[in-house]
């Protein structure tokens, strides 16, 4: 892919779009159907960029390490996020919390994409 970081900025975005959607309009359900395929969209790019900064010969442990922080984390979140949302009298805080943790993902990309360039005299 030629520009993989495009693809990822406009999926955040166009999933931030759809949770706007979701909060404000008609049909909910249907908002977070579109918003989960369209975030889905560079999934494989995000687990990716792991890869892009490790080296060769650390890279499997790199990587066993990573999926092992993703997979705890798939566990804990959820659980976490639905207790926010029950301890928030089941508002939207909630959601726009878990839409601001997405959006942050913007600024840690491209701070990652400033560690990786090369630096000049190296």
């Amino acid at each position: 892919m030629q520009r993989p970081d495009a693809l990822c900025h406009a999926a955040i975005a166009a999933w931030l779009v759809t949770m706007i959607f979701c909060l404000t309009g008609d049909s909910p359900l249907a908002w977070l159907l579109i918003g989960g395929l369209l975030l889905g969209l560079p999934a494989g790019l995000f687990v990716a960029l792991p890869a892009e900064v490790l080296r060769p010969e650390v890279r499997a442990a790199g990587m066993g390490f990573f999926y092992t922080v993703y997979y705890i984390g798939v566990a804990i979140f959820p659980p976490i996020a639905g207790a926010l949302y029950d301890a928030s009298g089941r508002s939207a805080s909630a959601l726009w919390l878990a839409t601001g943790c997405v959006v942050a993902c913007i600024p840690v990309l491209l701070l990652l994409r400033a560690l990786m360039r090369p630096q000049p005299g190296s």
